[in-house]
């Protein structure tokens, strides 16, 4: 009753008496969520992961390096492909390129007199045992073969080999691909990242 004639002659309690809603929160402007409700990283964010976290996230892939190698007077890259898969072809040297560019430059024919090599096991594609691990955060590892392109490649793991498609994939592999999408080489192997909540959509 004493609440009823409160209400009733004073409206300023009757102010204080109504509940304030709740402040609606918007959304993070550093992270957006899936349906889920798990944050998830933004464009911007993933790239700049991919460009800080490249060799680590390399590195967990694989493959293991089966022997150092010292290159002596006159040795070529095919010569030492010969020596540890016993064949010399273009395939098996650019494979060991592949996994020494940063010694090695943008050629195979780089090679050097004491330069220090990382000899790599040989993928399934050579027939060997490596299969690459698939890091967090991609669908695939994919090894170029010859001909491949990055609009071939993004229509095949994505559906849709359209510019914004494979230019996502070169955001990802900028590393081994420089400064063009147009840089694959047989033997790279290329991160193939999930979508984009942009991309998706």
């Amino acid at each position: 009753m004493a609440e009823d004639k409160l209400k009733n002659s004073n409206p300023e309690a009757k102010k204080s008496l109504k509940r304030t809603p709740p402040a609606k929160k918007g959304p993070s402007k550093s992270l957006v969520k899936d349906r889920s409700g798990a944050a998830k990283l933004t464009t911007d964010q993933k790239k700049a992961s991919w460009k800080d976290k490249i060799g680590q996230i390399r590195k967990s892939m694989g493959p293991k390096t089966i022997a150092k190698h010292t290159i002596a007077f006159d040795e070529t890259l095919s010569h030492v492909a010969l020596k540890y898969y016993k064949n010399a072809g273009k395939a098996y040297y650019e494979w060991i390129w592949n996994h020494n560019s940063d010694v090695l430059g943008d050629s195979p024919n780089n090679t050097k007199q004491g330069m220090e090599l990382n000899i790599p096991e040989l993928s399934k594609e050579l027939d060997g045992s490596y299969e690459p691990v698939v890091p967090e955060g991609f669908v695939a590892v994919h090894t170029v073969v010859h001909d491949d392109m990055l609009s071939m490649i993004a229509q095949k793991y994505y559906g849709n080999g359209n510019k914004p498609y494979y230019m996502w994939i070169y955001e990802a592999n900028k590393d081994l691909l420089g400064d063009s999408p147009n840089n694959t080489r047989m033997g790279q192997q290329l991160l193939i990242p999930e979508l984009s909540e942009e991309l998706k959509s």
